[in-house]
């Protein structure tokens, strides 16, 4: 019983990845990344600068950053 509920588990774990990575588009010749980058500051959270990734497809109209590192300043700690 308990192979049959992990082969369950497998078959739906690849189905839900497959869904998620199934609309990602291709991209066309033209497009270009690019690497964000913003110099050190004063503030503690700013001490090594920050880096994000720009992705431009103008075949597609695709034009996205993608950030990280971030964080809410109103939260608490």
């Amino acid at each position: 019983m308990s192979g049959r509920l992990s082969a369950i588990i497998l078959f739906l774990a690849l189905g839900i990845f497959t869904n998620a990575h199934g609309n990602v588009p291709v991209l066309t010749e033209g497009s270009r990344a690019s690497l964000l980058t913003c110099g050190p500051g004063d503030q503690l959270y700013e001490a090594f600068g920050h880096t994000a990734i720009l992705v431009h497809d103008p075949g597609l109209g695709i034009e996205r950053v993608y950030n990280y590192g971030t964080f809410n300043f109103n939260q608490p700690n």
